[in-house]
């Protein structure tokens, strides 16, 4: 099984202040998932996935179907994600640098974005 992906290195895009508002990401999705924590196996484990796939991205792995799979979330963890995306991807134009197989743009998430503003998530109101 393929897996879409863009590599990238993390230590040349990231800032000390862009590392910690990645790691209140992921604690916000962890705090999401233990106020569920009565959910049955099969949402157990897209927690595990998206957190997993969060993660990836201090080894300076973004998973293309990251934003997609947000689509559970709170919408604050859902903009925080699809932030970090943008972010990420902004800073690999700027740096000039080729990426093999995978075009992300603003204009690809603003409409779903929108869209998802407007109901609640499927797991709670946003804080």
């Amino acid at each position: 099984m393929k897996v879409d992906k863009t590599v990238f290195n993390r230590h040349e895009i990231f800032t000390p202040e862009i590392l910690d508002f990645h790691m209140d990401t992921i604690r916000d999705v962890e705090m999401i998932r233990f106020k569920n924590r009565n959910i049955g196996d099969g949402d157990k484990e897209y927690f595990m996935k998206i957190i997993n796939k969060l993660s990836g991205i201090y080894d300076g792995v973004l998973y293309h179907d990251l934003f997609e799979l947000s689509k559970k979330l709170t919408l604050k963890a859902r903009m925080r994600i699809y932030g970090t995306i943008a972010f990420i991807e902004q800073e690999i134009k700027n740096k000039d640098k080729h990426i093999e197989g995978y075009q992300i743009t603003v204009e690809r998430y603003s409409d779903d974005v929108a869209t998802y503003s407007e109901r609640f998530s499927d797991y709670g109101e946003d804080d």
